[in-house]
């Protein structure tokens, strides 16, 4: 099984093992606290031995320093996926941010979120937004979207009001974290609601 976690790793549970997942991949720029730069990928081990990358890199060898271009021997496990030298200043950044997110109960996350979720989606049912994501807060993720016609220009007007969105074609995305207050999340839902 192959998990895309960019949307879901820092705001719910993920337990590779216990979820029996082959493959995850993700990002840190999203809910991990990071920025643009990065990605991870997890390869059960079993199943990353049998696996022979496509693109390989340096850092995908056994011995990266011995710079052998004749031979192409995979590292062991998920190693053998890794290409060049990382971002070093960017990977800084995600650890501090996964750092901070593992000092947190993340069930106690999950539930926030999708508390947050159902005050976002309440509101703009409230101030009548085209509400794009489903209507149940368990059945969607941490963002909510809402259709608008120029999602680029109300992005702007809203970071000038105070609120980061993102705009994304004929969407607005309203995506909280553990650090918003429902009071946060109203507040942006009425800015919008004053935009459209």
């Amino acid at each position: 099984m192959f998990v895309d976690a960019y949307q879901s790793a820092g705001v719910m549970q993920i337990d590779v093992q216990r979820d029996d997942i082959d493959m995850l991949v993700c990002g840190a720029q999203k809910y991990l606290l990071g920025c643009p730069g990065i990605a991870f990928m997890y390869v059960r081990p079993s199943v990353a031995e049998q696996l022979k990358p496509s693109n390989t890199g340096w850092f995908g060898r056994i011995n990266p320093f011995a710079f052998d271009i004749r031979t192409l021997d995979y590292a062991q496990g998920a190693r053998r996926f890794d290409t060049g030298t990382p971002p070093y200043i960017v990977g800084a950044g995600a650890c501090a941010g996964m750092a901070l997110l593992n000092t947190l109960d993340m069930a106690q996350v999950e539930g926030y979120i999708e508390q947050l979720s159902a005050v976002a989606l309440r509101e703009a049912e409230r101030h009548k937004l085209p509400i794009a994501s489903p209507l149940d807060p368990s059945r969607k993720g941490s963002n909510t979207a809402i259709r608008v016609k120029d999602s680029a220009a109300i992005e702007r007007h809203m970071a000038s009001a105070g609120f980061i969105v993102s705009a994304r074609g004929p969407l607005i995305r309203v995506a909280p974290h553990f650090y918003n207050t429902e009071q946060d999340v109203a507040g942006a839902m009425a800015a919008l609601a004053r935009l459209v």
